[in-house]
């Protein structure tokens, strides 16, 4: 994380998130190099990259390639020409050069999508919680220093008009 700020409370950061989540979730091939071209600028950063690159808990980001971490759970069986998954032996018929060029990961179903902004927006909400968690002295504190400081103008008052 370069900027040291965590990145869910970044400005249009879950934004950003859904977007991807949405775009590489339903992409006929799981990995590319130039989402940029299908998401176009993101919101909430300078890049893709640094979006994908924050959010591992997402994303994938291996040699170039950009990818929806949940999609490599699944065997590379499906083939975007055909828009379906192979059979174990129209997959073995394919030679190795044919299966790295063709076969991808399997498109997630809708409601795989859902859950996974569902914990975007969970995480995000979390996220928050936790830095007004993180708050609650700073009023104890500003109110023990305006108090001591109120302590002291006061002593000092009573000294002059005492002396």
């Amino acid at each position: 994380m370069k900027s040291g700020k965590l990145p869910y409370l970044k400005p249009r950061r879950l934004e950003d998130i859904i977007q991807a989540v949405q775009a590489m979730g339903v992409h006929p091939r799981a990995s590319r190099k130039d989402w940029e071209s299908k998401l176009g600028k993101p919101l909430s950063a300078k890049t893709w990259l640094d979006v994908f690159s924050e959010h591992p808990e997402f994303f994938r980001v291996r040699g170039g390639l950009k990818t929806l971490g949940l999609r490599h759970t699944y065997a590379k069986t499906y083939d975007p020409q055909l828009h379906r998954d192979l059979s174990p032996e129209e997959v073995s018929r394919m030679t190795e050069d044919q299966k790295r060029k063709r076969l991808t990961p399997r498109p997630l179903k809708t409601d795989q999508i859902e859950l996974l902004m569902r914990t975007a927006i969970q995480l995000h909400s979390r996220t928050i919680a936790q830095q007004k968690e993180k708050r609650w002295w700073a009023a104890i504190l500003l109110t023990a220093i305006v108090a001591a400081i109120s302590a002291a103008i006061g002593a000092a008052v009573q000294s002059l008009l005492g002396a």
